[in-house]
């Protein structure tokens, strides 16, 4: 449940992060216009690539735990850690993008908890 919450918080964060530092344009070997992460936005970037990865195994992890043990309410990890990113990036301003990204997230965290309601029931 800890490693859910704190893989939907990284993921958040940073990809809210991501919204805000933008992309740093340059021209690649191929003379085509590339995006790149800028030197202000490293740091959103590793903590959504780790918190993906932390919360994709964590899912994992729950799924093959519902076929033992049928309860759902560890899946409120990930409602937890989304909603702990929207107050941390709400307490710095919300901008716009932060608020759309934000919502995707928390309505994701809702359909996961959901999903894992559902399949625990049956």
């Amino acid at each position: 449940m800890l490693a859910q919450a704190g893989g939907a918080f990284l993921a958040l964060w940073g990809l809210a992060e991501g919204s805000r530092t933008g992309c740093e344009y340059y021209i690649n070997s191929q003379g085509r216009h590339t995006c790149g992460v800028p030197e202000k936005g490293e740091l959103g970037f590793a903590a959504f690539m780790i918190g993906i990865f932390l919360w994709v195994f964590a899912v994992a992890g729950l799924r093959v735990r519902l076929l033992f043990a049928p309860a759902w309410w560890p899946a409120l990890g990930t409602t937890v850690g989304a909603l702990v990113a929207l107050v941390v990036v709400g307490i710095h301003g919300l901008t716009s993008g932060f608020a759309i990204t934000l919502s995707v997230g928390s309505v994701s965290a809702a359909i996961v908890l959901w999903g894992f309601r559902r399949i625990a029931i049956k």
